[in-house]
Order: structure tokens, then sequence, then C-alpha cells
């Protein structure tokens, strides 16, 4: 018997690079041919997990559209279209060390107003909607990064999980990027 453990997979990035990436490929195709190129592992794993044959679209196809700046009509769940912008993000961004977030739980988050839920567009040049249930994704962009780091420390978090959170917004910080962490 095992137990499923809940936990953060943090990663920093400027949220301007994916927003850049929504219809990149009516403006630069070459790098929409370049992200192909690199997305086909990913894609499949995505797939293995949310199989066509269950109703889930191909993550090919909704990298696709992304990349082609297309709003779909998502339906009920965009949980593999949030697990394509995650490869996006892993593409374009670096992930962070997790080792005190990974179990973990995240109830303070929600109350804290500069973790933004499923927003990774600053300018909000398109909308995806929420999933039914996982992934939880939280933003924090690079402005608000001090008062993020500031209502963790007085938040219900264990010492060495804010150290690590600490560490998170220095290393955003240094090249000026946002945060996003992923829940699941």
């Amino acid at each position: 018997h095992t137990t499923m453990a809940y936990g953060i997979l943090p990663y920093r990035i400027d949220l301007t690079d994916i927003e850049d990436l929504f219809g990149v490929s009516k403006t630069i195709p070459a790098i929409k041919d370049r992200i192909m190129q690199s997305a086909p592992h990913g894609a499949g794993l995505l797939d293995r997990d949310f199989p066509v044959e269950d109703g889930w679209m191909k993550a090919e196809d909704i990298l696709i559209n992304f990349l082609d700046g297309v709003v779909v009509n998502y339906g009920e769940n965009t949980t593999k279209h949030w697990y394509v912008i995650e490869l996006l993000i892993q593409m374009f961004g670096q992930s962070l060390p997790n080792s005190q977030w990974y179990p973990a739980g995240i109830d303070p988050f929600y109350s804290i107003d500069c973790f933004r839920m499923y927003r990774i567009a600053k300018n909000r040049t398109f909308n995806l909607p929420s999933p039914d249930g996982f992934p939880a994704v939280f933003s924090v962009e690079y402005n608000l990064l001090d008062e993020a780091l500031e209502q963790i420390k007085q938040a219900d978090f264990d010492p060495a999980q804010i150290t690590e959170f600490e560490s998170w917004v220095e290393l955003a910080k240094e090249d000026e990027q946002d945060l996003v962490l992923f829940y699941f």
C-alpha cells in the first residue's frame, strides 16, 4: 500500500517568455519548430498518463494550438493543458530544488494575495481556465517576490521550508524572473 504525497515542483522563469510563446508561430516560426523538435518525449509521457482513448487531446495538438495562438474550447478539464504549459516552462525556465516542499501542504498559499493561481501571463493575452483538479499552479511575479517571502515567513511552514523558499526568491531575483509553483 502506497500513500500518494503531494508537493511543489518550483520553477523560475520570466512569465513573459511563456506569454510570448502564445501565437509565436505567426511571428517567429523557427521557435515553434525548435519547440516541436524538443517536445516529443515530454508530450509522449503526457499522452501515456492522459490517453487520447480516454478523451484527452494529444499533448502535441495542445502545444501546437498554444504556439499558433489558437484558443480552443477546452471543455470541462484543462489538466493536460497545464502539464503542457509545464513542459514549456521546463524548456525555457529552470527548475529549483524542492527537498523541503515534497511532500508538503500548501493551504497558506491560498490566502497570500501575491500567489496568483493559474496566471502565467502578465498581460493576460490568453486565458487558460483552471483544471478540474490537479495541478494547482501558483505564480509569483518578480515585483512581488519580497512580499511573498514575508508572507511565507508569517505562515505556518517549517523553518527549513521557509529557508528553501527564500533560496527560490534569491535565485529568481538574480535574473529578474518570476516563480511558478506546480502542486500535485
